[in-house]
């Protein structure tokens, strides 16, 4: 937590680092792949192989406070993109996807890094 003015604010959420991740092109089993994130102010920019060892690129950009994640990921050579939001869990380890079901499907991720495995829900409907 930082201060300012005396009002103590909460940390922005780091999306930088080693994620182990679901599977996004898996339609609904929780198939761990590692990818790697890094976060420039508002940005994310990052990658994962899929099960073919092809490399995926990952892009996104953040909410005010970091915590959600609006972005793509396609392999370099595809035409078109499957879009994403990754919400972070509040212990800053784990992350959800948001998907209008709140159920797994196509493009759906989920992660954990620094030790956690995948959260108990791999993806949820919008709101907290």
């Amino acid at each position: 937590i930082s201060v300012t003015n005396g009002t103590p604010e909460p940390d922005f959420y780091n999306w930088t680092g080693t994620w182990l991740i679901r599977n996004p092109y898996s339609d609904s089993e929780l198939i761990p792949v590692q990818a790697w994130l890094t976060q420039t102010d508002q940005q994310v920019l990052g990658f994962f192989y899929d099960a073919d060892q092809e490399p995926v690129l990952i892009e996104g950009s953040l909410s005010a406070d970091g915590r959600i994640l609006k972005g793509k990921f396609a392999q370099p050579w595809q035409n078109r993109a499957t879009s994403v939001t990754w919400r972070m869990i509040a212990n800053r380890n784990q992350f959800y996807s948001v998907t209008e079901s709140g159920g797994l499907e196509f493009g759906s991720s989920c992660g954990g890094r620094n030790g956690q495995v995948f959260p108990e829900h791999c993806s949820m409907p919008s709101g907290d």
